[in-house]
């Protein structure tokens, strides 16, 4: 099984928030097998048990949101938070988390979805929900949050915030730092901002700044992660709610030839439609689980051209049509 991994960032603010609380740090760690002190890249679902065991030892549901504004800075997140910060506009700044949220954690990934009304940032995980835990995406979630703060001074236009932990007795602490509508025990995690709030000028733009932090994420991504198949089902599942990616175009993004990438997965066993079919699977079985999407829209985000085709595959992959998955999904 592939280990996903996330930022040193969630193991350096977990080790201060036990310090801080009074906790002996390596005692909680060495239960999961962890150094408090390492600074590498950490299994992200030993980093969801160890904040969740954080929320136990303290009894303070919201201390992840509670601890962003002392533990979080632009450079936790590398590169990808310098050119945050020099974004030409919001919009700008949120597609970038859309292209290199891989940095953060290759366990899920985020999509800009656009309407007149509403831009929502969605993350969708690559194994399910429960893998990422409530806590660690609550730090997650108001660092991002905090960082697009820091790019004007104007109040960020967020409208709602959708969190997946429990929705705590004391709900004052996240309604205090998000500032707007909060739903918790959510089947998915996103933010919805005003669309018309996300495309004025940011006083702080810096382009040239920004394309050069933009090479270094690039870059970092290839060379943290060693796992061509991973790479390229991370921008499978980024583009195709835009059609069928071909491998084209996946080995241009990825800087290869076509051939050279067609090799390579093999050298690990895998090839290009058989990872896309992984990709499809994956999230039309989150997507229709959620039942929020009809089944419609479910085909499009997954790449397909029309229902029939996708009811069509989802028959041949499960034995069932999508209608009736979601049918089963509510009935559990």
């Amino acid at each position: 099984m592939v280990t996903h991994t996330t930022l040193a960032v969630w193991r350096n603010a977990a080790r201060y928030i036990l310090e801080q609380e009074g906790f002996d740090a390596q005692t909680v760690f060495s239960e999961f097998g962890v150094d408090p002190l390492d600074h590498g890249r950490m299994d992200a679902r030993v980093s969801a048990r160890i904040w969740e065991r954080i929320v136990a030892l303290t009894d303070n549901p919201s201390i992840a949101v509670e601890a962003v504004n002392r533990y979080f800075q632009p450079a936790a997140w590398g590169a990808l938070g310098i050119a945050v910060l020099c974004s030409a506009t919001l919009r700008e700044a949120l597609q970038r988390f859309e292209r290199y949220s891989l940095i953060l954690s290759d366990l899920a990934h985020f999509s800009v979805l656009s309407d007149k009304d509403v831009t929502r940032l969605v993350m969708t995980p690559l194994q399910g929900i429960d893998a990422i835990g409530g806590a660690s995406t609550d730090f997650g979630m108001a660092s991002l949050i905090l960082l697009l703060r820091m790019t004007s001074a104007d109040p960020l236009p967020l409208k709602s915030v959708e969190l997946i932990s429990s929705k705590p007795a004391d709900t004052k602490p996240y309604l205090d730092f998000f500032n707007c509508d909060v739903q918790f025990a959510s089947n998915q995690l996103s933010f919805g901002f005003h669309t018309d709030g996300i495309e004025s000028a940011l006083p702080v733009h810096d382009p040239e700044l920004a394309a050069h932090h933009d090479k270094l994420s690039r870059e970092y991504i290839m060379q943290f992660d060693k796992s061509l198949s991973l790479k390229v089902k991370y921008q499978i599942m980024r583009l195709l709610p835009g059609g069928s990616p071909t491998p084209e175009k996946i080995a241009k993004l990825l800087h290869c030839s076509t051939r050279s990438l067609n090799r390579k997965l093999r050298e690990e066993g895998m090839n290009f439609r058989e990872l896309q079919t992984q990709v499809r699977k994956e999230l039309s079985l989150d997507y229709l689980k959620r039942n929020e999407h009809s089944v419609q829209e479910v085909a499009f985000l997954v790449g397909f051209a029309n229902q029939s085709a996708f009811s069509r595959a989802f028959s041949q992959w499960f034995g069932m049509s999508p209608s009736a998955y979601m049918e089963q999904s509510e009935s559990k």
